[in-house]
């Protein structure tokens, strides 16, 4: 069991960050991925609404990666 735990957070060793820091640098990627999904979303529905909201943010997404 305790080899199990070990590894558990080894990501965590991996991007040097600790529990909270990735928790919230994780979740600010899935809400912005989620903004986009909904921008997206309308866009299909009506083509002219957002018709570059997606690929002009795609730059902001790789910035909250990879924190430039």
């Amino acid at each position: 069991m305790s080899g199990i735990k070990m590894n558990y957070f080894r990501h965590l060793e991996d991007v040097n960050e600790s529990y909270g820091e990735h928790f919230y640098h994780a979740m600010c990627i899935s809400l912005f991925l989620l903004k986009l999904s909904f921008i997206c979303a309308l866009h299909a529905i009506h083509p002219d609404v957002f018709e570059k909201g997606v690929s002009n943010r795609l730059g902001q997404l790789d910035k909250l990666i990879y924190r430039k």
